[in-house]
């Protein structure tokens, strides 16, 4: 009897979980049908619509009925009745290949299926091609009914509302808009959004406030508030110049613009409104610390009156082949403008800058020099071990990030010194910078990029000026090395050293004593090599010697 229960007990078990697993098996099933099935109202669940300048529209399954007359109601069920309703083509026409398109990509569970419609000017002339690039030319009256919507106005010129743009190149985009043009043929189209809100970005105006359109308006009218509502100036904008707005002000404005229809009612028109916020300041300055300098020099480019290093944008005739690298000093931006030896010689660059919508044009002169010739009879064995195509490659490889660092701390104070810890002039050079050198053992001649110290093995050397370490290690072309980072670019370079005495990360002062003289390296144990640079460019230290970095 026992034995007769148990077997009963396992049938039963067997046979529920035969019944548990049906549903499975059933959805299973199911689930792979639909899924073969070709795409519908029943199974898209979204729609990713792309139009010709890529701005991308989602649209997501509803139950909401198809309107003819606003089509917007159900964009999906209106792309596959569309689709439904396209005669088959052998293949797309070939002035279409090859031109931009639509992009509707059908999300169907899992799966995506990408579809290109090429709409034209001429309504009867629009195909698509499905996911297996067969071609189907869509039907006249679903084309008109599409390009009445605002996802087709990248179609149409003339279609997008106008934009307005401040004299600093800030966009602010329509905070109300009424705007028609034109379709094809006689069509016209009506573009309506109501308040989007006033625009949120953060904007700076200097001098006086400058707007631009897209489209030039036929009116235009501009009230001005202060951040307490007080008025500043209300009335039409070609007045904007009686408008009082003391410097540091925070002000809101507000513009209505207005665009009639011309008489052969061929252009787009209407009206928008754009409201903004921003600071009103004192236009920028822009100032050279020196106007002269020889090649291989650098001077200071000082911007004041900015809040956003950003906005500055700054060019120069002939090219430096350098793009300068603004610091904030205190509440002006610099830059270290250098002009390198290698460059062509010219006599002058015109610096072309600009920020907050100002321009300047300064210009820096640079006399002509002739350098020496000098020549090192280094032997041949530590030459060709150690200043070789490959060995400059590798330092310089190794060394790009170092001198890609941005230190935004000043560090650098007074008069450079020289590295034997003199005041530079009474130092001992040996070869002097930016000289063409000749390697008489290899009969090769290089511009030297620095300045090379008579040393002796042992003897102490020193930080130039004050800055922080930024890189201790050691080169086969340079020997033991350091790097100090004198801060906003500025950088000097010391090789050929012996015993080093400070760390990456130590905050070093002038005249501070950084290591020993070595004979690593391509020297013969001579002499210690500094060169001073701006990040990467070599710039002479010998300005800097009688009055150190001058910045106005």
């Amino acid at each position: 009897m026992k034995t007769s229960n148990a077997g009963t007990r396992k049938a039963l078990a067997v046979l529920l979980a035969l019944l548990l697993f049906i549903p499975t098996v059933a959805a299973v099933v199911s689930y792979n049908i639909e899924k073969n099935k070709p795409i519908s109202t029943d199974n898209v669940s979204e729609m990713k619509l792309v139009d010709v300048n890529g701005a991308e529209f989602l649209f997501e399954r509803t139950d909401t009925a198809l309107d003819y007359n606003s089509i917007s109601s159900n964009m999906i069920a209106f792309f596959l009745e569309m689709n439904e309703n396209s005669a088959p083509e052998s293949e797309l026409p070939e002035p279409l290949r090859g031109t931009r398109y639509y992009k509707a990509v059908f999300k169907k569970y899992q799966t995506e299926f990408s579809y290109r419609y090429y709409f034209t000017n001429d309504a009867a002339g629009c195909y698509y091609l499905d996911d297996k690039e067969n071609c189907y030319l869509l039907p006249q009256d679903y084309v008109l009914a599409f390009f009445k919507t605002e996802w087709a106005m990248s179609l149409f010129d003339g279609a997008n509302p106008p934009v307005m743009t401040l004299a600093n190149g800030d966009i602010i985009p329509f905070d109300t808009v009424d705007w028609v043009y034109h379709t094809v043929g006689d069509g016209l189209s009506e573009y309506k959004k109501g308040s989007l809100g006033a625009d949120k970005a953060s904007h700076t105006i200097s001098e006086s406030v400058k707007l631009s359109f897209s489209y030039q308006p036929d009116f235009v009218s501009v009230a001005i508030k202060g951040a307490d509502g007080s008025d500043i100036f209300s009335g039409m904008y070609e007045d904007i110049g009686m408008a009082v707005i003391q410097p540091n002000t925070d002000i809101t404005v507000s513009v209505s613009a207005q665009w009639h229809e011309n008489e052969e009612k061929t252009n787009s028109y209407g009206t928008a409104t754009y409201n903004f916020t921003a600071r009103f300041t004192d236009a920028p300055e822009f100032l050279l610390s020196q106007k002269a300098i020889n090649p291989g020099e650098f001077t200071v480019l000082t911007i004041k009156n900015v809040q956003d290093a950003s906005t500055i944008k700054f060019s120069s005739e002939p090219s430096i082949n350098y793009t300068p690298v603004f610091f904030r000093d205190g509440s002006c931006y610099r830059a270290f403008i250098p002009v390198s030896y290698e460059l062509d010689y010219s006599p002058n660059y015109t610096f072309s800058v600009s920020s907050d919508g100002v321009d300047a044009t300064l210009v820096l002169i640079v006399s002509e020099k002739t350098f020496a010739s000098r020549s090192t009879d280094i032997s041949a064995e530590i030459a060709n071990r150690t200043r070789t195509e490959a060995t400059i490659n590798e330092f310089n490889s190794n060394m790009a990030a170092v001198y890609a660092t941005r230190t935004e701390t000043k560090y650098f104070d007074g008069k450079f010194m020289d590295a034997t810890g003199s005041s530079g002039n009474d130092g001992v050079v040996r070869t002097g910078y930016a000289i063409f050198r000749s390697v008489t053992s290899q009969g090769i001649t290089y511009r030297h990029n620095g300045v090379d110290y008579r040393t002796s093995i042992g003897d102490p050397v020193y930080a130039v000026n004050s800055g922080i370490v930024t890189y201790v290690g050691e080169q086969t072309l340079s020997g033991k090395t350091v790097v100090i980072d004198h801060g906003f670019g500025l950088m000097s370079t010391y090789c050929h050293l012996g015993d080093i005495k400070v760390n990456i990360g130590d905050v070093v002062t002038t005249r501070q004593q950084i290591a020993t003289a070595g004979n690593g390296g391509f020297t013969d144990g001579g002499n210690i090599h500094v060169t001073l640079s701006v990040f990467n460019v070599p710039v002479s230290i010998y300005p800097l010697w009688d009055s150190g970095v001058v910045l106005e």
